[in-house]
């Protein structure tokens, strides 16, 4: 047993020694600088690329669409025209409220040519209310003075 025990002893030993040696023996190794640089990566796939977000399009009128100029999946830059609206309704709408403005300036020269003559003609009176009313306070005073 005795002889036993020492080959178990002698076999631990030589393999502590070689995993010291593979462990703790020094290995060259290269030494880089740091510095910046660009990573580049490529990757070789096959497959289907798709967005991961929708875009919804509207417009803020109601109107037919007259013609499209781009299609689906076309590539386009911001600005772009995308579709062309029927403008019979919204030039309707502008006709209407250059109409509209027309009436406004025309009532605007009809109050200032009517109003302000009677408004002057009350701001007038009102003055010469206001000096008769100085006269009889003044003579007020006068006659209580006495």
């Amino acid at each position: 047993m005795k002889l036993r025990t020492l080959a178990v002893a002698a076999a631990l030993a030589a393999l502590a020694a070689s995993a010291w040696y593979a462990l703790g023996a020094s290995r060259a190794v290269e030494v880089v600088e740091v510095r910046r640089a660009p990573i580049v990566q490529s990757v070789v796939a096959t497959g289907r690329v798709s967005t991961p977000a929708r875009i919804e399009l509207s417009s803020q009128l109601a109107a037919r669409i007259e013609r499209i100029d781009a299609r689906e999946g076309e590539r386009v830059a911001a600005g772009t025209v995308l579709v062309r609206l029927r403008s019979d309704e919204a030039e309707a709408a502008l006709a209407a409220a250059r109409a509209a403005l027309r009436e406004a300036e025309g009532r605007q020269r009809q109050l200032a040519g009517v109003q302000r003559p009677v408004a002057e003609q009350q701001l007038a009176q009102a003055q010469a209310n206001l000096r008769l009313a100085g006269q009889e306070l003044a003579r007020a005073r006068e006659l209580a003075g006495r």
